[in-house]
């Protein structure tokens, strides 16, 4: 009698310690989930994050000599968005660095703004010689006088203005700022639409009217904006040109909850109706020849494709090493004259780099964006 009373308690604890098991197992498996739950939360937050460095570079960079064209309410965003681009780590990526970080170091990145790189190496692109008088010796180091372009950007303004259709850009610049600010007050989040500033806009929108190019090759479009001053600066040209694009696109999507995360902040936002390049006007849109996908995949085979390429525009990813990529992927078919362009030099020094080793003359505009002379 007692061996069997001694089994029963026996039993007895071992279902209470089974029981206890269950427990603790059904605990672990919530710890889990919760830990992978919050494991997809932070991945969903840093792709996020990485977002942010297509554009912010050059951020704020000289927006008074074209505030009269900014559309009203276009700065209401730049307090969070700056505060938020702080908190951002340092180092975003090897030899990439956020330049709104209060630690931000200019030299590492050699981001030294109207400076222009290997000004010694003799150049005959014909865009550098135009430059060439109002470049300066300055600590020893050469240094394009930026005063000149509040009259070249002006010129360049003037003369987009002219072209027919040339107001739906700023129509639709219209729009997209309306529909981020919508986002915005809907899901409590912060969506930015990810373009370049008006200077570099017209900056490029010079270089193609200065270069006369019949091939461009662009890497990032999202929603057009610089594109769309490519193309009117090509149909000015009248030669043909044409701007052949890859896209990895940024589509907002309602139904995806990483999109409409409440505090969250969207570096680059296309309107679920658009695609990418939409900005360009209906009329000239023929001037796009637009891949969609990852560069690292399909520029290899663009660039085998082209006979030649006379300018390239970097507005893709922005890793040093990405950069790179690019740079010497369209290197290859490079006619003479030619001019490599890339926005956000600010994060990295890899167009610096590329020039160096090339030995042609490049140059830094005003911090943002940057162009090698070939």
């Amino acid at each position: 009698m007692g061996f069997l009373r001694s089994l029963k308690k026996m039993i007895k604890n071992t279902n209470h310690n089974v029981t206890q098991l269950d427990q603790v197992q059904k605990e672990l498996a919530q710890l889990q989930q919760a830990i992978k739950e919050a494991h997809h939360l932070q991945q969903i937050q840093s792709d996020m994050l990485l977002k942010l460095t297509h554009q912010l570079a050059g951020h704020d960079i000289a927006k008074a000599h074209f505030r009269n064209l900014k559309s009203p309410g276009a700065e209401q965003n730049d307090v969070p968005f700056n505060q938020a681009i702080k908190e951002v780590p340092l180092l975003l990526a090897d030899k990439t660095y956020n330049s709104s970080h209060p630690n931000y170091n200019a030299d590492l990145v050699r981001n030294d703004p109207h400076r222009v790189f290997n000004a010694e190496k003799s150049s005959w692109n014909p865009t550098y010689r135009k430059l060439l008088p109002f470049i300066h010796q300055q600590n020893n180091a050469s240094y394009l006088d930026n005063s000149v372009w509040q009259n070249i950007l002006q010129e360049a303004r003037e003369e987009l203005l002219t072209i027919p259709h040339a107001s739906e850009i700023f129509k639709n610049q219209t729009y997209l700022e309306n529909y981020v600010a919508d986002l915005t007050h809907c899901y409590q989040a912060h969506y930015i639409p990810g373009w370049v500033n008006l200077n570099v806009a017209l900056f490029l929108y010079w270089l193609v009217r200065q270069n006369q190019p019949k091939t461009i090759v662009q890497t990032g479009v999202c929603n057009g904006f610089s594109s769309a001053f490519i193309a009117l600066a090509l149909v000015k040209n009248g030669n043909g040109g044409k701007l052949y694009a890859i896209d990895l696109p940024a589509i907002f999507d309602p139904k995806d909850p990483s999109w409409t995360m409440k505090n969250s902040i969207y570096g680059v936002v296309v309107p679920t109706s658009k695609s990418p390049g939409w900005m360009i006007p209906d009329a000239y849109r023929d001037c796009l020849k637009l891949q969609l996908g990852d560069a690292k995949q399909l520029l290899p085979s663009l660039v085998n494709h082209l006979d030649s390429i006379d300018m390239f525009y970097h507005d893709s990813d922005h890793t040093y090493h990405h950069m790179l990529f690019e740079f010497q992927e369209v290197r290859r078919k490079l006619s003479a004259g030619s001019l490599v362009v890339a926005d956000d030099i600010a994060w990295n020094a890899s167009l610096w780099d590329f020039a160096d080793a090339q030995q042609v003359a490049a140059y830094n505009y005003q911090g943002t964006a940057g162009v090698a002379f070939f």
